[in-house]
């Protein structure tokens, strides 16, 4: 649908969602490229950090699809209100771990010789990417490398899910900034970008801004190393969501797991499979979040025999990270 009919769906001049995207991705790179140039870790000054940022990057925006109107300017409160939440979380994150940023917006692809990640048959095809940002941390064993992916979605990590072919792009982020940094994965994590409202009946600032936080953890695979762990952060349960961390070579086995259903999917292209064939773990179906469903036409009640339902099969190759042999993508 997408590559060969190539339909142009027609929005409103208006702020979108990928417009908001870019805003976020932008301040954060903005924010910490002045943190690696020396920028210290004071939530105050930090704040006023992303504060100025925020409306440098907002200026352009107020002459095109932002506006100048009162409702436009109650959108630059929440996007800024959003940034410097980034902001706090980030200065936070930092002062509890030894872990730093060595890159942002980190590219991958041909040009990587051998660091490169190929897949499909004979393994000729390259995959590229931007990692949003590459964290390093040393001790006398070697490098660790962790790679963080800026989210606006609420949609968690979901093991089921990358093992089935779905959830690819953080895995294959981790394997790519490994690679490159000659240095062995000790995770990949969500970074929610929201405004963190909570429901709650509590009234106490204190209590309510425990119950913020709590809702933007980072949500990603991690290393089972002790020393790893513990420069990820000495409080993992106020930055991180829980999860069972993998084991060295379960968390290989994932990522090469993630490549070799990469190349799956390669394969599957060039044989030209194109039929409409949604994915389904649990409840949660492709369709529902898909652009073309209305060009589609696929019914599920009608087509269900074409319905990939990756429950078993996820759940499978879970159960052989911790034994079976490497897969080679």
């Amino acid at each position: 649908m997408r590559y060969g009919l190539k339909p142009e769906i027609v929005e409103p001049y208006a702020l979108t969602p990928r417009d908001e995207g870019v805003f976020f991705h932008d301040a954060v790179r903005g924010f910490l490229g002045e943190v690696m140039d020396g920028g210290d870790l004071d939530p105050e000054r930090a704040a006023a950090r992303m504060e100025r940022v925020a409306e440098t990057l907002l200026a352009p925006l107020r002459e095109g699809p932002l506006g100048q109107t009162a409702l436009s300017r109650a959108e630059e409160r929440r996007l800024k209100g959003v940034a410097r939440t980034a902001a706090r979380l980030i200065v936070d994150q930092l002062a509890d771990s030894h872990f730093r940023p060595v890159g942002l917006e980190v590219r991958f692809g041909e040009d990587d010789a051998d660091a490169c990640l190929r897949v499909g048959t004979g393994g000729d095809c390259a995959l590229y990417g931007a990692i949003d940002r590459v964290d390093e941390w040393s001790d006398e064993g070697g490098a660790f490398v962790r790679v963080m992916d800026y989210k606006r979605g609420s949609k968690p990590f979901n093991l089921v899910e990358a093992c089935a072919g779905l959830q690819l792009q953080l895995l294959v982020y981790l394997a790519a900034a490994a690679r490159i940094r000659g240095a062995r994965p000790a995770g990949a994590f969500y970074f929610r970008m929201d405004e963190g409202y909570v429901l709650t009946p509590e009234t106490s600032p204190e209590a309510v801004e425990t119950l913020r936080r709590k809702a933007l953890r980072m949500d990603g695979p991690a290393l089972d190393d002790a020393s790893a762990r513990a420069a990820l952060s000495s409080q993992p349960v106020l930055f991180y969501k829980s999860g069972a961390p993998l084991r060295q070579e379960a968390l290989d086995r994932l990522l090469q797991r993630a490549l070799s259903m990469a190349s799956r999917h390669v394969d599957g292209i060039r044989a030209g499979e194109a039929a409409p064939s949604p994915a389904r773990v649990g409840k949660s179906g492709a369709c529902r979040f898909c652009d073309w469903r209305r060009a589609c036409l696929f019914d599920e009640s009608v087509d269900r025999a074409r319905v990939r339902r990756l429950d078993a099969e996820g759940r499978a190759a879970i159960e052989a990270l911790e034994s079976a042999p490497e897969e080679r993508g």
